[in-house]
């Protein structure tokens, strides 16, 4: 949806829509026949008693409004598709459920080589296969929707071997108990030290290193009363080529102080091999002379991770 708090934010307003626009006095005229009204986000689920007439005209009354919100609707008394779900009724009568692929949908899933925490990508078919197991109530729609999710993998390099293992591990896994929420954390219950750092490729060895030599801090009396047995280790996603290409156009201003370095230019070290190749100065210009352009840092022969113009 954009931006990071876009969802937080259309959750808050259309929360304040339905409590002061939508299910009042006024509305009951056409509320009386909502039995079901679950929504995620802007999608909502409605399950109406009433006519197809009655439910439209709740559908235009809901669209006049002065927000510029326009609400569309599907109706079907047999299937329905709502996020990734789609509820149907099978021959008996009974609502059945299965997983729902939009006709615009690529597959779009992480490479299999992508630079990510080995543990990370290997646990991405997991949860997918979970998800499959949870969306179809029928074990020939899970096992076809599974043959499906492993093509899907397969394109994108994962191995037949890691695909099969979350494959039989979503199978044997009970899907009542997939579909309740896992108990809360006691919270008398000592949480583990976190140790939160930014991923790069040392990252398994440093995690190895701290689970190797953890056993030392516990020699200390105070430290063996707060530590716990083992460091929960996660790490921060590093900056992409996204992040170094695009950038806002809100600057955050910085306080100076009257110990900012304010010089700008190209200036020599000191007595470096390096600086009788230094031409001092605050200002370049490109290979034909043409524009000229100012320095906005301060730089010299110790300055890293420059390109040097000849």
């Amino acid at each position: 949806m954009g931006t990071t708090c876009a969802p937080t934010y259309a959750n808050i307003y259309l929360g304040w829509r339905e409590e002061t626009k939508v299910f009042i006095q006024e509305m009951h005229t056409h509320t009386q026949h909502v039995e079901l009204w679950s929504r995620y986000i802007d999608d909502v689920l409605c399950l109406w008693s009433g006519t197809v007439e009655e439910f439209n005209n709740f559908m235009r009354v809901m669209n006049r409004n002065d927000h510029n919100l326009r609400l569309t609707s599907e109706i079907n008394q047999d299937r329905i598709m709502f996020l990734d779900l789609e509820i149907f009724k099978d021959e008996h009568g009974l609502l059945q459920s299965t997983v729902h692929t939009k006709a615009t949908a690529t597959n779009n899933l992480l490479l299999f080589t992508s630079h990510h925490p080995k543990p990370q990508v290997e646990g991405i078919p997991v949860g997918q296969f979970l998800r499959v197991k949870i969306n179809c109530s029928t074990i020939e729609d899970f096992e076809k929707q599974s043959e499906v999710m492993s093509k899907r993998f397969l394109n994108r390099g994962y191995s037949k071997s890691c695909v099969n293992k979350a494959y039989k591990r979503a199978k044997q896994s009970d899907r009542n108990r997939l579909l309740y929420a896992k108990k809360e954390i006691n919270e008398n219950q000592s949480s583990p030290i976190r140790i939160i750092g930014t991923y790069s490729k040392q990252w398994r060895e440093i995690k190895q290193m701290i689970h190797k030599h953890w056993h030392i801090l516990f020699e200390d009396e105070i430290y063996r009363k707060v530590l716990s047995d083992t460091p929960s280790i996660t790490y921060r996603r590093p900056t992409n080529l996204s992040d170094s290409l695009v950038h806002s156009h809100y600057k955050t201003p910085i306080m100076t102080t009257w110990l900012t370095n304010t010089t700008t230019g190209t200036f020599k070290c000191g007595p470096c091999k390096a600086c009788r190749f230094i031409n001092p100065q605050k200002n370049f210009q490109n290979v034909s002379g043409t524009k000229t352009f100012a320095m906005k840092d301060f730089f010299n022969c110790k300055t890293c991770a420059v390109v040097y113009l000849l």
